[in-house]
């Protein structure tokens, strides 16, 4: 099962809408992890096994230096949130748990 960890940048909006759906989901003030640096956040994914929600394009690059459990990079802060929420849902549901790692994915 596809665990997400959110960035603190992501709202909070889009991290109930998923869990609304049934993934279990947290977000960075969940876990204490605002102010993390990418590579410690990064980090975290790795040792929770959780997949990262993001926006923050420095995670397209930081990914190519260490393996991690998958990437999934909102690509416009301007897209309504149903559609962030049901996109990442469709991946969720659709891709198979084995294809997330070391796998970056885009959302609208």
């Amino acid at each position: 099962m596809i665990t997400i960890q959110c960035d603190e940048h992501v709202k909070n909006a889009i991290v109930k809408g998923l869990k609304a759906r049934g993934i279990e989901t947290y977000s960075a003030e969940d876990e204490g992890l605002k102010g993390l640096s990418d590579s410690e956040l990064l980090k975290h994914c790795i040792n929770t096994n959780r997949v990262l929600l993001t926006n923050d394009e420095d995670f397209l690059s930081l990914d190519k230096k260490v393996e991690h459990r998958g990437i999934i990079f909102i690509t416009s802060q301007f897209s309504a949130i149903g559609d962030i929420i049901r996109a990442v849902v469709k991946l969720v549901d659709t891709v198979p748990e084995k294809d997330f790692k070391n796998t970056k994915f885009f959302v609208p």
